[in-house]
Formats: C-alpha cells, structure tokens, sequence
C-alpha cells in the first residue's frame, strides 16, 4: 500500500500516454495515492510510529529484543 504510490508517482511522467484518462484526471490520480500511502502508514501499527519517532529524537537509542524460544 505504501510502495504503489512512489511507483507511481516515478514512473507517472514516462508512462503518462499509457494511463487511463491521465490528462484529465490527473489531481484525483494523485489525491488517492495520498491516501492510499497514509491508509498504509495507519495499518502498519503503533511500534513503526514509535521507531518513526525516534528517527526524530537525538538521545534515541534503537532497542532490539531478544528472540525468546519457546522449549
């Protein structure tokens, strides 16, 4: 859901010929990949948006668990 947009929106202007109604409809083509990649950001759950905070914050350290097995 995240990657169909960026494909889109990079190969949009070499295949502009190719998609369906392009000229016209162009903004509305773009509004719902918008969406679609935020849809797709929301479905990825809260530890993405904590490690997408930390990205932000300078005194972030990244804390991998350990596996546990299960005997």
């Amino acid at each position: 859901m995240i990657i169909l947009p960026l494909l889109y929106a990079f190969l949009s202007p070499y295949l502009a010929t190719y998609i369906p109604g392009w000229p016209d409809h162009r903004v509305a083509y773009a509004v719902a990949g918008d969406i679609l990649m935020l849809v797709g950001l929301f479905l990825l759950g809260g530890n993405f948006w904590y490690k997408l905070q930390a990205l932000f914050i300078h005194e972030a350290v990244a804390v991998i668990p350990d596996k546990q097995v299960a005997s």
